[in-house]
């Protein structure tokens, strides 16, 4: 159950359709939604002034700036709530977006943030793929142009028994056990366990069927970078309104580098995505 829910806020913009998504699920779940606003330009001045406290007026105008836009989006934040039905609050943080979420959101049940845009988001443009992957916590992508109410009536989980995999179902079950459908989309499993000579008994599809309202079950055998065509086609031709799935990546010498599936999915899907790393 979701009693906790984190989303991002951004700085320069007035307002953004995951937060009404976050806001719809948790009057959904009657969880709190703490929206999370960070300000990176004044956190890099700090700490590029010399000693403490310095930085003169450019850290004034930034402290100024950064006031005002965290005053306008309190009281934005607070009539949303107070439309959705929900409790929360807006807070306020220093640092680079994706820090800020993945440390914040480790102390919240789910993280929801808005899909990469390339064209916009100039400034982190991977912070929605690093708060999935360092948060330690499930994260709801929303797709900019994809307003949900949170119903999510059919979800379409994709299942290849990795550990990955295994979260992002787990997190997701309070949605998918209140779902009409899920449309399990079954592919080769990632685990490899050379000792086991015979398989102990349990298997997805029973696992779901014992929860789940109803199960279509699609079984396909396509790897990487395959894979992530036929996670996106299944839901466009199964009108699902949500993707499960694990998140597979690893830190680079400076960046996160997600696998190929994952990336495309995480870029291109038109409607949301519960993920977990």
């Amino acid at each position: 159950m979701y009693k906790d829910l984190l989303v991002h806020v951004k700085p320069h913009e007035e307002w953004s359709a995951h937060i009404d998504l976050a806001m719809a699920l948790g009057a959904r779940f009657q969880a709190r939604v703490t929206g999370l606003l960070p300000h990176e330009n004044l956190a890099i001045a700090k700490l590029l002034a010399e000693g403490p406290g310095g930085g003169g007026a450019l850290i004034k105008d930034l402290q100024a700036a950064a006031d005002a836009c965290a005053a306008s989006l309190q009281d934005r934040f607070a009539e949303r709530l107070n439309a959705h039905g929900a409790d929360g609050e807006l807070q306020v943080a220093e640092g680079r977006a994706h820090e800020v979420l993945g440390l914040a959101g480790r102390f919240h049940d789910l993280v929801v943030v808005e899909q990469t845009n390339l064209s916009q988001d100039d400034i982190n443009w991977s912070t929605a793929e690093e708060a999935a992957v360092n948060s330690g916590r499930p994260t709801l992508i929303a797709p900019r142009h994809a307003p949900s109410d949170g119903a999510f009536a059919r979800v379409l989980l994709a299942w290849n028994g990795s550990r990955e995999a295994t979260r992002a179902m787990h997190a997701a079950r309070p949605i998918w056990e209140k779902a009409d459908e899920v449309v399990l989309v079954s592919g080769p499993s990632r685990e490899i366990a050379p000792s086991i000579t015979r398989q102990p008994p349990g298997d997805i599809e029973t696992y779901l069927r014992r929860r789940a309202a109803s199960v279509t079950v699609v079984d396909d055998r396509v790897r990487d970078p395959e894979a992530a065509a036929r996670i996106l086609a299944v839901a466009a031709e199964a009108k699902c309104s949500l993707i499960v799935m694990g998140a597979f990546g690893r830190k680079g010498l400076s960046r996160l580098i997600l696998g190929g599936a994952t990336s495309r999915v995480f870029r291109d899907a038109p409607i949301p995505i519960l993920t977990a790393h």
